[in-house]
């Protein structure tokens, strides 16, 4: 290890300069990608279709135009959404409801994309609190959240937090993705602290979304790409499983999701004495 070290320093005391270097890197064939949330709070609901770019490639115009994009449910109804922009299509008279399932098809370059779920009973909410916590060696002095509830039963159950300061999704690093099933949520929801400082006049919003087991397995693979250190011990990346279909060529699924959840949300304003 010694020499190692010592043949390295020699290296560096005779590179009188750094070259750049380019690595040539193969182009591939763009893959689609989809992503769509329907919930059982009024819309409109998006659906957003585009194409993954070359390492290279800094633009950010990947939207794809001329998308068929259809949503139905099992009780007849069906619409297809409207492009309001490149890649973005939206929605116009579907609501989510508890207990239907939906169905997306996108078709794209003669190809057939399909996706499934059912919007699954909500978890029951009965309040949410804060409180004023100080310092110590594992936690930031502020006002901390707690969620009070119930979950519903039988079956096991997976959850998503969204936490929303001042109007602005706060959770957004992968350390602070809030995932969890019922290992670690329980039936009774009391007195469950989320581990973010606010101050006060803050104004906070959070979301609670109730996921299928694919779903569930879809973020728990996106985090562990995120956690990925790229070590000696670390398994290759790959993008996570898609929960979406390719019916045309299904050696060739496309990237993204279709999320259907129902969602409860409630806000506070942190103020002195509350």
């Amino acid at each position: 290890m010694k020499r190692f070290i010592q043949i390295a320093l020699i290296i560096l005391l005779f590179q009188g300069c750094q070259e750049e270097v380019d690595l040539k890197l193969d182009t591939t064939e763009p893959r689609v990608v989809i992503e769509g949330i329907i919930t059982d709070r009024w819309g409109p609901y998006t659906v957003l279709v585009s194409e993954t770019l070359n390492y290279y490639d800094n633009s950010n115009d990947n939207g794809v135009s001329g998308a068929e994009v259809v949503i139905s449910d099992n009780e007849g109804f069906s619409e297809t959404l409207e492009e309001t922009e490149k890649g973005v299509y939206k929605t116009r008279n579907l609501l989510g409801k508890v207990g239907n399932t939906y169905t997306l098809r996108v078709r794209y370059k003669e190809a057939d994309y399909e996706a499934t779920g059912t919007i699954l009973e909500p978890p029951i909410f009965d309040s949410l609190q804060y409180r004023f916590v100080e310092e110590t060696p594992l936690k930031e002095e502020g006002y901390y959240l707690y969620f009070f509830g119930k979950t519903p039963k039988p079956g096991i159950s997976y959850y998503r937090w969204l936490v929303y300061k001042n109007g602005e999704l706060f959770n957004t690093e992968p350390e602070d993705f809030l995932l969890a099933d019922d290992e670690f949520v329980n039936e009774e929801l009391s007195d469950l602290e989320f581990p973010f400082a606010f101050s006060l006049t803050d104004t906070v919003r959070l979301e609670m979304y109730s996921l299928d087991r694919p779903m569930f397995d879809y973020y728990n693979e996106l985090l562990n790409i995120l956690f990925n250190d790229g070590g000696l011990f670390s398994p290759p990346p790959e993008n996570p499983r898609s929960n979406i279909k390719n019916l045309t060529n299904p050696k060739q699924p496309p990237l993204g999701y279709f999320q259907v959840s129902p969602v409860v949300s409630e806000s506070v304003i942190i103020r002195e004495g509350q």
